[in-house]
């Protein structure tokens, strides 16, 4: 959760190490870090209660790796906060096209052609380094793409 309140105020991706070290840092010398405002918390709590929704209404979702896969977890939600996707689609639109793309990874429905080299890239940056801040963009940019173009 503080990694996604991080990538909240800053739309910068960090590695949850460092982000940790600055935890560390400011309580060895006495200061605080800011507790979350009232328009954080509203924004945490309608991307979370828009997903939750998605878990209940559809059990394929729930079980898929958007879901359940803490990669793919952290891209999903670090990119409906940092493209601002609740705010650019309808959410029945929006929640319709993650399930789409819960599918294509889960092999339960192929991938648009135009979309196979990005999601082939999509895979591989989810496999190795997936905490490294370069990677973790890539990622959201991919995701972005392949939820514009579904």
């Amino acid at each position: 959760m503080v990694e996604f309140v991080m990538f909240l105020r800053t739309k910068a991706h960090r590695n949850p190490a460092d982000i940790l070290k600055s935890f560390i840092r400011a309580a060895s010398t006495g200061s605080t870090n800011a507790t979350l405002s009232d328009s954080e918390e509203t924004t945490l709590r309608s991307v979370f209660a828009f997903v939750r929704k998605l878990y209940v209404r559809d059990a394929e979702f729930r079980a898929s790796r958007l879901a359940v896969n803490q990669i793919h977890f952290y891209t999903m939600i670090t990119t409906i906060i940092g493209e601002d996707l609740l705010v650019n689609y309808p959410l029945d639109e929006l929640g319709k096209k993650l399930k789409k793309f819960a599918a294509i990874l889960e092999g339960r429905t192929g991938a648009p052609s135009s979309l196979r080299s990005d999601l082939k890239l999509y895979r591989e940056l989810s496999e190795k380094q997936t905490t490294h801040t370069g990677r973790r963009q890539s990622r959201q940019t991919i995701f972005k793409k392949v939820i514009e173009a579904l």
